[in-house]
């Protein structure tokens, strides 16, 4: 593991960076940049109505897919470690595990409403939509993100935050990259500009593969406890995906469709390290979306969209229970004779009508109205276990989900948007839900944003959220553990949310500070008591306050900083501790980007991330860690664009972790007493040429 420099000088460095830069442009050129920059930073993710993000209500991220690519960051789900308070990692089978200001180890994105293109795409058995996280950079224009709750607009699942990734539009390119691990990737869209009879249409495909790293796990539990099972060993962490989106727009109409296919190995395994790579894990998602928007008046705005998504997902098959191991609960201490293997699986739907009414009642106030109403389904569930080497398929009440699981919701969105004198606005949101299982529920919001002058900005906000139990949580088969040994029906965790926000723009700098206060009641906790099986359960209670400051910079005019520093101190009073499992105290990013010529850019991004707390589970034979160690990378990109003297071909070479750094980070389910393996240095180098 590496040491490197201590806490306190990494968050002295960053500090110090923070603080560089007093070059000026031109006044000419500071009024062009400051029309750019609030051009490029308009946003309708939080209101539903196009304003500049530092504008909106909550602390709102635009990351750019430029950008992005010019410091060598590859998917959508590495993207978001970039944003303040925003910790990523893979889970023990490599699904994406996001904590958002201390909340959110447990149930990974399921604590994130993604979306794709404006598009919803959590599936509603796993609240996941892990495949999304996996779209390459070079298919992404931008990436808009909520660090907080969304329920007052999103909903379901807006809980500690909401992601939109907006794919590349207008758009003729094609592109090539190769990397360490046998890494390939191909990339091809097709766009047109509106033509005369107002049609545009937009095409992108991609299709990436990797041969997985060949890191070691640790002990699992089995092994490390009894010497069961075959940790440590390599895991599986190869992957391969496929991505095919089409857009087209007339007169008002818009139609969107995502086909997203995504398979990989078992990575360190769910519950034990198998023998061997078993089947990979297979996600397929489908998405639709038609839409029209009317203009009724100069001050009327409506609109109506319907959209379908179908969700295919099979677990990797892997190791249950492995041979010599008792089988856990009440009873007889029976020994395990042979390895258990399992693997289940699930297709899911959802329709859903959204219709939404933006009147301008007066030059100083907008008011939104929204109807939604959507049908979650299960359509399929299957599994099967393999027992002295015969594979039998399982019945319905040992599914993970039952086949005839549904979900009705049924909800009514209202905003206001009151700008009480020309600096000052109040606004002010609150969505009911109704679902036909778990009875209503509502979601305010309350917000000031005070525009002291042109650079200096002051917003607060105050904000609920909630995040229902998933078909897989509420409508388990009937014999398997969870349903079998959960005491009482999982209810929805509630979150509470206050924000302090200050910003200061200028042309060619931009600074924000933000303090927060979170409190999480009903926590679904995926609980471990050895020698028992694991279930579902509410009962956590976490309060995480913590601060996020971002340094945004033109140093001159070839070079360019970003940065930004946060901490959180996340509070689990039932914990050992009372610190929350998973949470990270201290993250930090500095990115650093030079134009040595037109044509030639280089960057360095440096991360830092702070201890994260373990798991302290009683009764253990072999003890867990209680605090994963802090570690830092950094990485190295040059670009060179018209290659060569061909205009539009685009040459990158990154190379990630330089210092070839190595760490552990939590793993969930704990099976993994010392943590995952993460880290180790690796390359790639890409060609795009757009015509």
């Amino acid at each position: 593991m590496g040491t490197g420099i201590n806490t306190m000088s990494r968050i002295t460095m960053v500090g110090a960076m923070l603080c560089t830069a007093n070059v000026y442009a031109s006044d000419e050129d500071s009024e062009l940049a400051a029309l750019m920059a609030l051009l490029d930073a308009e946003t309708e993710l939080a209101t539903k109505s196009k304003m500049n993000a530092d504008y909106v209500p909550g602390m709102v991220t635009v990351l750019h897919g430029d950008k992005l690519k010019s410091m060598g960051i590859q998917t959508s789900g590495e993207a978001l470690g970039l944003v303040p308070g925003i910790y990523v990692s893979p889970g023990n089978t490599g699904q994406v595990v996001s904590v958002v200001r201390g909340v959110g180890v447990t149930l990974g994105s399921s604590n994130l409403k993604i979306m794709l293109n404006g598009v919803a795409m959590n599936s509603a058995v796993t609240g996941a939509a892990d495949s999304v996280l996996r779209l390459p950079i070079f298919q992404i224009e931008r990436i808009e993100v909520i660090r907080g709750p969304g329920s007052s607009l999103y909903g379901e699942f807006a809980y500690s935050g909401v992601v939109n990734i907006i794919t590349r539009k207008n758009t003729n390119a094609a592109h090539v990259k190769m990397g360490d691990n046998n890494y390939r990737q191909m990339d091809a869209m097709l766009g047109s500009e509106k033509s005369e009879d107002g049609i545009n249409w937009q095409l992108n495909m991609s299709s990436w593969e990797t041969d997985g790293t060949g890191r070691e796990s640790g002990l699992d539990n089995f092994a490390g406890a009894g010497g069961n099972g075959y940790a440590p060993g390599s895991i599986f962490d190869q992957e391969e995906g496929q991505l095919l989106f089409f857009a087209s727009s007339y007169q008002g109409y818009e139609f969107k469709g995502h086909y997203i296919d995504t398979e990989r190995g078992g990575y360190f395994g769910n519950l034990a390290k198998g023998e061997k790579d078993y089947d990979p894990g297979h996600e397929t998602i489908i998405n639709v979306e038609l839409s029209k928007k009317w203009q009724i008046s100069d001050n009327i705005n409506s609109g109506l969209s319907v959209a379908y998504q179908q969700t295919d997902f099979e677990h990797a098959k892997n190791l249950a229970l492995p041979a010599g191991v008792n089988q856990p609960g009440p009873g007889p201490k029976i020994p395990n004779t042979h390895d258990q293997i399992r693997q289940t699986g699930f297709e899911d739907s959802y329709f859903k009508i959204n219709a939404f009414m933006d009147w301008q009642t007066s030059a100083s106030n907008t008011v939104l109205v929204m109807l939604e109403s959507v049908k979650y389904e299960v359509k399929d569930s299957y599994g099967t276990a393999t027992d002295l080497g015969i594979e039998m398929t399982l019945p319905e009440n040992a599914l993970e989900v039952i086949n005839t699981a549904q979900r009705q919701i049924n909800s009514l969105v209202l905003q206001d948007q009151w700008r009480i004198v020309d600096n000052i606005e109040l606004p002010a949101g609150i969505r009911f839900d109704d679902y036909d299982d778990l009875g209503s529920n509502s979601s305010p919001r309350l917000a000031g944003v005070w525009r002291i002058t042109d650079n200096h900005i002051l917003k607060a906000q105050y904000a609920e959220a909630f995040r229902p139990p998933t078909l897989a949580q509420s409508y388990p088969g009937p014999e398997t553990n969870l349903a079998r040994f959960t005491p009482q029906a999982i209810v929805p965790e509630e979150l509470s949310s206050y924000e302090l926000s200050y910003i200061y723009r200028q042309p060619i700098r931009n600074f924000k500070a933000t303090l927060f206060q979170t409190e999480v009641t009903d926590l679904i906790e995926f609980y471990i008591k050895p020698g028992s099986p694991p279930i579902f359960r509410n009962l956590g209670e976490i309060k995480s306050t913590g601060l996020e400051l971002e340094w945004q910079e033109t140093l001159s005019d070839n070079w360019q900083l970003m940065s930004n520093v946060s901490y959180v101190d996340a509070e689990d009073k039932r914990d050992v501790d009372e610190e929350f499992t998973g949470a990270v105290n201290w993250l930090a990013n500095l990115g650093l980007s030079w134009n040595a010529t037109p044509n030639m850019m280089h960057t360095l991004l440096y991360k830092y991330v702070g201890e994260q707390e373990g798991a302290e589970l009683p009764n253990l034979k072999l003890p867990h860690v209680e605090t994963f160690a802090a570690y830092n990378t950094l990485d190295y990109s040059v670009s060179y664009g018209n290659a060569f003297g061909a205009r539009g071909l685009l040459l990158q070479l990154s190379i990630k972790n330089l210092t070839d750094e190595t760490w552990e980070s939590q793993a969930y389910p704990t099976q993994w007493p010392e943590g995952l393996t993460q880290g180790g240095r690796n390359w790639l180098l890409g060609c795009e040429y757009e015509f």
